[in-house]
């Protein structure tokens, strides 16, 4: 298991759980409408929760003053290292975060 994996896991340990929503989903397996919106959940600002989705993939949320990030491994497989997010399109602009970048960060030895 890879240290990004493993310290996402560590991480979450102790995080409350909410119950998994499927309207955060955008169809590609991604939670682009966990982030802001009518179906985002309502987080404080600071506020960290997990859940699992239906092909048992686990995230992270956090809540932020522009909307939610949502931390996550990529695919089902337990034998994938893939650590990827969604978050707000302010904070990606403030952080210089392009979709390409968001793929190399997921894949790298954290």
């Amino acid at each position: 298991m890879s240290n990004a994996k493993s310290a996402f896991q560590i991480i979450i340990e102790n995080f409350p759980k909410v119950a998994f929503d499927a309207n955060w989903t955008n169809g590609t397996g991604y939670y682009d409408h966990a982030v802001r919106g009518k179906n985002a959940p309502k987080l404080e600002e600071g506020q960290a929760v997990k859940s699992t989705d239906n092909l048992g993939r686990k995230m992270a949320i956090v809540g932020t003053s522009l909307g939610n990030v949502i931390v996550f491994e990529r695919f089902a497989d337990p034998d994938s290292e893939v650590i990827v997010f969604n978050m707000p399109q302010y904070l990606k602009k403030l952080l210089h975060i392009t979709q390409g970048a968001t793929e190399m960060l997921s894949r790298s030895n954290l």
